[in-house]
């Protein structure tokens, strides 16, 4: 198990704006872990796998920003090559709460997200990158078959007031 002794805190308050040189490191993230996991068959984007889906009782927004903040936190992981264990571990939250987050089936809180942001060793400009809108082929990659849906043909809307989670 990986010790995170020095990793600094981050703090939660006011959310900068994300920088477009961090934006493209997180779409490069996403595309690289994306492209793995459709390469490999491995992850939930193989073809009859799980997929980072939240239950149908939200609105079409919410069950977007769930997928996308969902899709972001296993990006972390696969980044960061940690097992669910490990973070687990490291964070003091449950395994099989961390699976549900990352499959967007769970809300995510703001004490959980600073206790994976902490454990990922990622700061307030990553964080930002959770709550902004991907690209259009990053969105279609991340939800794969259910693109065809009108619905969910287009990447969530930024909201002034947040994504609702």
């Amino acid at each position: 198990m990986r010790v995170r002794s020095d990793v600094p805190s981050v703090q939660l308050g006011e959310m900068p704006l994300a920088d477009p040189n961090v934006l493209e490191r997180a779409w490069t993230e996403v595309r690289v872990v994306l492209a793995g996991e459709l390469a490999s068959g491995h992850g939930r984007l193989r073809k009859g796998g799980r997929r980072p889906w939240p239950a149908p009782d939200r609105t079409v927004d919410e069950r977007k920003w769930r997928v996308w903040i969902a899709t972001r936190l296993r990006v972390w992981r696969a980044v960061g090559d940690f097992h669910l264990k490990e973070v687990a571990a490291g964070t003091g939250i449950p395994r099989v709460r961390v699976s549900q987050l990352e499959s967007g089936r769970q809300r995510l809180d703001v004490v959980e997200l600073e206790r994976l942001a902490r454990f990922y060793r990622r700061d307030e400009t990553d964080i930002a990158t959770l709550f902004t809108p991907p690209p259009r082929d990053i969105w279609a990659a991340v939800v794969g078959q259910y693109a065809s849906d009108p619905a969910f043909r287009d990447p969530p809307r930024p909201s002034p007031s947040g994504p609702t989670l």
